[in-house]
């Protein structure tokens, strides 16, 4: 729920400039990368 949310915010962002949407992308990134960990060590 998290990551889909987080998701749909970088979209509706995209209008912004390059360098807040290039963060947000490392945020979900970030996000997927922390919850494959979680997956992983269940």
């Amino acid at each position: 729920m998290a990551v889909k949310h987080i998701h749909t915010y970088a979209h509706t962002n995209m209008n912004e400039d390059q360098s807040s949407y290039n963060e947000l992308i490392t945020n979900i990134t970030n996000v997927h990368s922390f919850s494959i960990s979680i997956n992983q060590a269940s």
